[in-house]
C-alpha cells in the first residue's frame, strides 16, 4: 500500500508540474562574490579530504577509495564551476548562442562558458555516484562486521 501511495504521488508531481524555481540567479556583486567564495571554501575542504583519504588506512578500503574519488570529482567540479561562473560574467548574449543543433561562439570566454557548463554536470554526477557507491560499500562492510 505504501508503494502505491509513493508511485501515485510521484506520478502526480511529474504529470502536473508547477514552476520549479530551481535556478538561482546571482544579481549584484555581493551575491556573486559570496557564491565564488563558497566554491573556494568547498574546493579547499575537498582537497583536504583527498589528502586525508590518501593515507594508508583509507587506501586499502574500497569504500574510502570511492569517497576519495568522489572528493576528486568535487574538486574538478568546483574548479570548473568557478571558471564557468567567471566566464559567465564576461560573456554577453551576442558572443555565443545556441540555434537548433548548432552552437556559435565568438570568443574564448563563450567557449569556456558553454563547454564548462556542460562539464559541470558531468563532474557533479560522477561525484555523487562515487559518493553513493563509497557509502554503500562502507555500510555493507559495517553490516558484515556487526554480524
Amino acid at each position: 500500500m505504501r508503494r502505491i501511495r509513493i508511485a501515485l504521488s510521484t506520478a502526480f508531481v511529474l504529470c502536473w508540474p508547477a514552476v520549479a524555481s530551481a535556478v538561482q540567479e546571482h544579481k549584484g556583486g555581493e551575491a556573486f562574490y559570496l557564491h565564488q567564495t563558497a566554491h573556494i571554501l568547498f574546493l579547499a575542504s575537498m582537497i583536504l579530504l583527498v589528502a586525508v583519504l590518501s593515507r594508508p588506512f583509507a587506501v586499502k578500503d574500497a569504500g574510502w577509495r570511492s569517497i576519495r574519488l568522489a572528493a576528486l570529482f568535487f574538486v574538478l567540479w568546483n574548479v570548473d564551476a568557478f571558471v564557468t561562473h567567471m566566464a559567465d560574467v564576461l560573456v554577453s548574449p551576442e558572443q555565443g548562442y545556441v540555434t537548433g543543433h548548432s552552437l556559435d561562439m565568438r570568443d574564448a570566454y563563450a567557449f569556456l562558458y558553454y563547454f564548462g557548463s556542460l562539464l559541470e554536470n558531468v563532474f557533479l554526477a560522477l561525484a555523487f555516484i562515487m559518493l553513493a557507491l563509497g557509502l554503500r560499500r562502507l555500510g555493507a562492510q559495517t553490516a558484515r562486521v556487526a554480524s
